[in-house]
């Protein structure tokens, strides 16, 4: 995973002009400290505890949950795709978009219970990537100013950790989702994965 050093822009991305929620002075100073929420596994519905961005980017990036991901990505190179499923269901997964202060995960954007990070998932399937390798993909995303980290995923696709304004409500995170969608499509010739726009949207 790399992780850029690249200065940002603090707006976000282009065509995407909503105002800034004020963050905390920590946040505001390194908006990689925003807190989200981490998931026992992806079909947890509340979460287990808390953590930043910075530290999820560090802990892939170190290859914290190498074990499991590479029993993945071994089964799926014997073609067993429901034991890769299986497996893939029971990794630790985080709301990379924000975190959920209380209560479980559905409705938390619209009860006032979700605080956004400024962050959005981008998910890139390897099927979109021909004639490109997923490393060549990776590699280019690593350079784009709006891109803060970028992995492999487990199962052979590309995940970002875009930069997007702090979003105050449900609508404004779409917004914000469909200007990455037509960038990443414009500059990079590559398909968001719609899912994001769920700002709940696990990783």
């Amino acid at each position: 995973m790399s992780v850029s050093n690249s200065p940002k822009d603090e707006r976000g991305l282009p065509d995407n002009d909503f105002p800034l929620e004020r963050p905390e002075p920590s946040v505001a100073a390194n908006p990689l400290k925003a807190e989200i929420s981490v998931f026992s596994n992806n079909r947890e519905r509340t979460p287990s505890e808390a953590t930043s961005i910075l530290r999820f980017a560090l802990d892939t990036k170190h290859g914290k949950y190498h074990v499991l991901i590479d029993r993945i990505r071994q089964f799926r190179s014997l073609g067993d795709e429901e034991a890769a499923d299986n497996l893939k269901n029971s990794l630790p997964a985080v709301s990379l978009s924000g975190l959920v202060t209380r209560g479980p995960r559905a409705s938390a954007f619209k009860e006032g219970r979700f605080r956004h990070s400024g962050f959005l998932q981008g998910d890139f399937d390897e099927k979109d990537f021909n004639p490109r390798s997923a490393g060549d993909v990776k590699e280019a995303l690593a350079s784009d100013p709006h891109v803060q980290a970028v992995f492999f995923s487990p199962k052979g696709g590309v995940k970002t950790i875009i930069r997007i304004p702090i979003c105050t409500t449900q609508d404004e995170h779409k917004r914000a989702f469909f200007a990455a969608e037509e960038y990443f499509r414009k500059l990079h010739d590559l398909s968001l994965d719609s899912s994001t726009k769920d700002p709940v949207r696990l990783c």
